[in-house]
C-alpha cells in the first residue's frame, strides 16, 4: 500500500487500426490504492500525426500528465521516456 497517493504508473501504447489500417496510439495513468482505499485510472490521447504519432509520445504524455497531476513518484517501463525527461 502507498501511503502518499503520489506514485503512477504509467504506459503508452500504439496499434494499427482494423479498419483504416492506420497507426493509432493511447496512454494511460494507473495510481495505486492509498491507505485511504482511493485508486485512479486516466486514459489519454496524446494526439500526433503523421511522424509524430509514436509510441514514445505515448509514453511521454503519460508521464507529463502524472506530473501535472501531482505525482512525485512515476513508474514507467520506457527507456526512451527516462532519457528525455
Amino acid at each position: 500500500m502507498y501511503k502518499t497517493g503520489n506514485q503512477s504508473h504509467t504506459d503508452g501504447s500504439a496499434m494499427q487500426d482494423a479498419i483504416s489500417k492506420q497507426q493509432i496510439i493511447g496512454a494511460g495513468i494507473f495510481t495505486p490504492t492509498t491507505d485511504a482505499g482511493y485508486s485512479d485510472t486516466v486514459t489519454i490521447n496524446p494526439g500526433g500525426s503523421g511522424p509524430t504519432l509514436t509510441i514514445n509520445r505515448a509514453e511521454l504524455a503519460a508521464v507529463l500528465v502524472a506530473i501535472q497531476k501531482g505525482h512525485t513518484e512515476i513508474a514507467t517501463d520506457s527507456a526512451s521516456s527516462l532519457f528525455q525527461i
